[in-house]
């Protein structure tokens, strides 16, 4: 303070000198004007600034770390890990790679006893007498409907028990009783077009995952497929309650990531598809849809909030110039957004072409159907009132989801979600409540929209 003293004083004095009459105060108080606003920018940029930005950065961890653990913490039937960071599949493609298997055969699990189970049909379920002139009129029916699904007239799987490998599905098929009476089951549903059974096409399992590292240390995939039909896909899916909670399964199941690395399970998971966020960028929403009851949903995820999109790797994704290869996985994740929620027509622009990042942001286990997904985030240059125009004319819309939820009827108290953690975490804080997660949400749906949180928007 002296120093602060001596130093006005002789300035006083050299004013005084130059016949500037000034007093010790009034020098004071002008060197506190000019000062004072430096003195607070200074203060501003050194100390407020920084301590804004580390709240704000601290923040958004904080409301990363609840969207993570508020849901992965009760996800009852979904397993889950992140590719972090996300791999861009726009510019990195080859990262990760989808091959069809040369050296595994076909997996396909054959109906039994086909006429009986016709037979039974016409009787049980119709109700029509062996003596009424329908009665083989009606057997006729069935018997083209089973022949336009194309079925295999044998078992085709891999019984090998010197492979650890194979335990969960040796396991699965030695209660024959079982196996076959879901077989039968199936079967009705398919005849009958029950259970979301219409018809019976080709699908894709998972062989093998392989995971590993280019030169620049990045995570790099390389998934092996192997060829199946949807009929063996929901026989499997019908026992996954038995495979799941089997203690063969839950031996290997410690962590799903070293899961698939070191002891995945073959033949019992054979679905294989995407599960994509779409984020609009005109108005920073994520499509939310609810799932459709005319899906076939053997967990009860009717009317449950849904991802914006979900499909199976099938025939049409195979690359025609290399028939052991799949697409590109962008035009895979193009093909799905198409079919379920954007609907491309000759009257509109394609908004396909709007599409501005891609990014695998993880995979996740479906366990009440065993499928295995790989979980995107799409952003999308438009509105989200230009994907609502749209999803009338998606060919699956109505099928897979029933509606992109709607704000002016159900959902006016949340809206579309903005895709940022703190929105995102307030949206699921709102369509949970204090109940279980999968009392009002697909758990695969969940998986997927807090994978997409890995991506910086």
């Amino acid at each position: 303070m002296n120093y602060i003293e001596s130093f006005i004083n002789a300035l006083v004095n050299l004013l005084n000198v130059v016949g500037i009459k000034a007093t010790y105060n009034e020098t004071f108080f002008f060197i506190a004007g000019v000062i004072t606003p430096y003195f607070f920018a200074l203060s501003k940029n050194l100390f407020v600034l920084p301590a804004i930005k580390y709240f704000k950065r601290y923040t958004e961890k904080k409301h990363k770390y609840n969207v993570f653990q508020f849901v992965k913490d009760q996800l009852f039937v979904v397993k889950f890990f992140s590719i972090y960071p996300p791999i861009d599949i726009i510019n990195e493609s080859e990262r990760i790679q989808i091959n069809i298997s040369k050296s595994t055969p076909v997996f396909r699990i054959a109906p039994q006893n086909v006429d009986n189970v016709i037979k039974e049909i016409v009787r049980t379920i119709d109700k029509i007498d062996v003596h009424s002139p329908h009665y083989h009129e009606q057997i006729e029916f069935y018997k083209n409907r089973f022949q336009e699904g194309n079925f295999s007239d044998n078992d085709q799987f891999n019984l090998d028990t010197t492979i650890d490998n194979f335990e969960v599905f040796n396991s699965l098929i030695k209660n024959s009783n079982k196996f076959e009476a879901i077989k039968k089951q199936v079967l009705i549903s398919y005849l009958t077009k029950k259970e979301g059974f219409h018809f019976n096409g080709w699908l894709f399992q998972i062989d093998q995952m392989i995971e590993g590292r280019n030169h620049d240390e990045e995570e790099i995939f390389e998934i092996i497929t192997q060829k199946t039909d949807y009929y063996s896909f929901r026989v499997i899916s019908e026992l996954a309650n038995d495979i799941y909670l089997s203690s063969s399964f839950s031996h290997y199941f410690n962590n799903f990531h070293e899961y698939i690395g070191d002891s995945f399970q073959k033949n019992i998971h054979l679905g294989f598809g995407v599960s994509v966020i779409l984020n609009t960028l005109k108005d920073n929403s994520i499509i939310i849809t609810k799932r459709s009851s005319h899906a076939f949903n053997n967990s009860g995820e009717a009317g449950k909030y849904f991802m914006s999109a979900n499909e199976g790797i099938n025939m049409s994704d195979i690359n025609q110039n290399r028939k052991n290869q799949f697409n590109p996985l962008i035009e895979i994740v193009k093909r799905s957004l198409d079919e379920e929620i954007v609907g491309i027509t000759k009257s509109n622009l394609n908004i396909l072409t709007l599409i501005k990042k891609c990014y695998c942001t993880g995979v996740f286990l479906y366990l009440p159907n065993m499928t295995i997904n790989l979980c995107f985030y799409v952003s999308i240059d438009c509105h989200s009132s230009d994907i609502r125009d749209r999803y009338q004319y998606a060919r699956d819309s109505g099928f897979e989801t029933s509606e992109i939820i709607f704000e002016k009827r159900a959902d006016k108290k949340t809206g579309l979600p903005k895709f940022s953690n703190k929105h995102i975490f307030k949206f699921l804080k709102q369509t949970i409540g204090n109940r279980p997660p999968n009392k009002t949400w697909d758990e695969g749906a969940l998986a997927t929209l807090i994978l997409s949180t890995n991506v910086k928007a």
